[in-house]
């Protein structure tokens, strides 16, 4: 008879959140996985048939919670603040994932399912920049057409993962670099 253990699927999340988030997709494999979760390696893949499936898993999850955050911000703050606590919460999120963030802007090695399931995870998100660039009062009165829009939009959540890549340590300042690229753009 098998052993059970408590709360397993969450402690191979959590390993395989942190191991991913670390290294990235490509310098992680089951065994770490395994090792950092205290399982055998069997067991693991009593769970994830292998380790893109389980890399799927934690990514659309992991994600999941930061859509969440967005439409708490998007529902409750005030107007005048939705795009910039966007951009800091987003930011954040980033920040904390960096392996797996990076997939958002790379290649793959995942091929065609990843592919789909980065670009709905990206589409989601895009969605949320948007919806608060909305809201911003300097876009409201300023006279942008679609495309110009959707450019910004990306303008915003690629800035948002270069500025984490490259000035990781000035959160603060990347932010309000951001938030001053948008607000030229629209004066």
């Amino acid at each position: 008879m098998p052993k059970i253990i408590d709360g397993i699927e969450e402690k191979i999340y959590n390993a395989a959140y942190e191991l991913f988030s670390q290294k990235g997709y490509e310098f992680v494999n089951m065994k770490m996985v395994a090792n950092k979760t205290g399982i055998a390696v069997g067991t693991l893949y009593n769970y994830h048939k292998n380790k893109k499936s389980l890399y799927l898993s934690v990514l659309e999850n992991s994600w999941q919670e930061t859509l969440n955050k967005l439409d708490e911000i998007m529902d409750n703050e005030k107007k005048s603040k939705k795009l910039v606590r966007l951009i800091t919460v987003l930011y954040t999120e980033i920040s904390a994932r960096k392996g797996i963030a990076q997939e958002l802007i790379k290649s793959s090695e995942l091929k065609e399912i990843k592919k789909k399931v980065i670009n709905k995870l990206k589409n989601k998100l895009l969605i949320r920049i948007e919806e608060a660039l909305d809201c911003h009062k300097d876009y409201r009165n300023a006279e942008v057409d679609q495309e110009t829009k959707k450019r910004l939009v990306k303008l915003i959540f690629i800035e948002i993962i270069a500025m984490n890549n490259e000035f990781h340590d000035d959160k603060q300042k990347n932010i309000e670099f951001i938030m001053n690229s948008v607000n030229s753009m629209l004066s």
